[in-house]
């Protein structure tokens, strides 16, 4: 059914085709009697009217190859302005983040200097800002917008699947020397 939706020009035609040829055959009507030497000369095989169906199918086709073609060249488009978004977004985000992240040093800091919280407080505080900083640093170097649902119709990108990709294409590098993406 998918090919179908794809090649719409080349099913259109390939019917409107075979309707023509089996309609001239049955009808024993010659449209083309004076289409030129070839055709007459293919007559007595019936050819020239397979030959009009058969080049009504080609063209069909060409027209599809050429839809399909200029319809992936869009999607790569689209994607390629969705990062570019996605990548502008994350830097402002992590400017906002940073400032609050060195707000939050400032402030563990002082906690650390006035004895306020323990030594395993700090090392939880300490890991928690390493942690939120490495998920934004994965965020904003995204090459795909993978999308994962939450639940309840919230859609997030998928930082797990864009590592799960990256981790493919180190250890194709790995294998082969070649360094294309999956």
């Amino acid at each position: 059914m998918e090919l179908l939706r794809r090649f719409k020009t080349t099913v259109f035609t390939f019917i409107f085709g075979a309707l023509f040829f089996f309609t001239s055959t049955l009808v024993e009507v010659d449209v083309f009697e004076r289409a030129g030497a070839l055709l007459r000369s293919l007559e007595i095989y019936e050819a020239d009217e397979l030959l009009i169906a058969v080049f009504f199918v080609l063209c069909g086709l060409v027209i599809d190859m050429h839809t399909v073609k200029l319809r992936k060249e869009r999607q790569v488009i689209i994607q390629e302005q969705r990062l570019r978004v996605l990548r502008a977004t994350m830097n402002s985000v992590n400017d906002i983040n940073n400032n609050f992240l060195n707000s939050l040093l400032l402030f563990r800091m002082e906690a650390e200097d006035k004895g306020a919280l323990s030594y395993d407080s700090l090392a939880l505080f300490d890991s928690l800002i390493s942690d939120a900083s490495e998920k934004l640093k994965r965020l904003s170097m995204l090459n795909h917008t993978h999308e994962k649902d939450a639940g309840d119709g919230i859609y997030m990108l998928d930082v797990e699947a864009e590592r799960q990709l990256s981790m493919l294409a180190e250890g194709e590098f790995e294998r082969t020397g070649r360094r294309d993406r999956p």
